[in-house]
C-alpha cells in the first residue's frame, strides 16, 4: 500500500552481502519496486572487486566488477532435468552426469573449508580444474531435445560459462552465492 502503487503490484527486495572472508558477514537489503538490473548498478556504484549472482541477466549490466556464477544454481537445473519414475532417477540420463561432475566440485570445496584463501586458489588449481575441463568437454558434447529441462539446463550453462569459473581467481569466493541464498 505504498503511495502511488497498487497493492497488487510487485516489490523486490535485493539483498547484498559480503563474502567468506574471514569477517563478520554484513547484509543489506534493498528495496526496489522493479527487478531491473539498474538496481544493481546503482547500488554497487563505484565498488570494484567480486560479485557472486545466479544468471539473471540484469546482472550483465555490472561494470567494473567480475561476476562470479553460481554452481548451484547450474546443479539444480541440472537436477531438475534427471527424469524420475516413483520418486526415483532414472538412470542413464546425461543430467546425472552433468549433475555428478557438480558434485565433484562441492565435495572438493568441502575439504577445503578450513584453508587458507591462497591454499584454496592453489589446490582448486590442481583438483578443480580438470573437473571444470571434464564439465565443459561433457557439456559440448550433449544435444538435448528442444524444449526439454535439459536443454534448458545445458544453455543455461552454456549462457553461464564466462562467469562460471571467475570463483578461481580469488580463494575468498565460495562456489555458491548460498550466502546470500540462505539470507533471503
Amino acid at each position: 500500500k505504498e503511495d502511488g502503487r497498487k497493492p497488487q503490484n510487485k516489490s523486490y527486495m535485493w539483498l547484498y552481502c559480503t563474502g567468506n572472508d574471514g569477517k563478520p558477514d554484513i547484509i543489506l537489503y534493498d528495496y526496489q519496486t522493479s527487478r531491473s538490473g539498474d538496481n544493481a548498478v546503482n547500488f554497487l556504484k563505484g565498488f570494484k572487486g567480486f560479485v557472486h549472482t545466479d544468471g539473471y541477466s540484469g546482472y550483465s549490466k555490472l561494470t567494473d566488477v567480475t561476476r562470479c556464477g553460481c554452481w548451484a544454481h547450474l546443479r539444480r537445473k541440472l537436477a531438475d532435468a534427471i527424469p524420475t519414475k516413483d520418486g526415483k532417477e532414472i538412470p542413464g540420463s546425461p543430467a546425472i552426469e552433468g549433475r555428478n561432475l557438480i558434485d565433484k566440485l562441492f565435495l572438493v570445496e568441502s575439504i577445503l573449508s578450513d584453508r587458507s584463501p591462497e591454499e584454496r586458489t592453489r589446490i582448486r588449481q590442481e583438483l578443480e580444474v580438470p573437473i571444470l575441463n571434464s564439465f565443459w568437454e561433457w557439456l559440448e558434447k550433449q544435444k538435448p531435445v528442444s524444449g526439454s529441462r535439459f536443454a534448458a539446463a545445458v544453455n543455461y550453462a552454456k549462457n553461464q560459462k564466462p562467469v562460471m569459473e571467475n570463483y578461481l581467481l580469488d580463494g575468498r569466493i565460495a562456489l555458491s552465492n548460498a550466502i546470500a541464498e540462505n539470507n533471503v
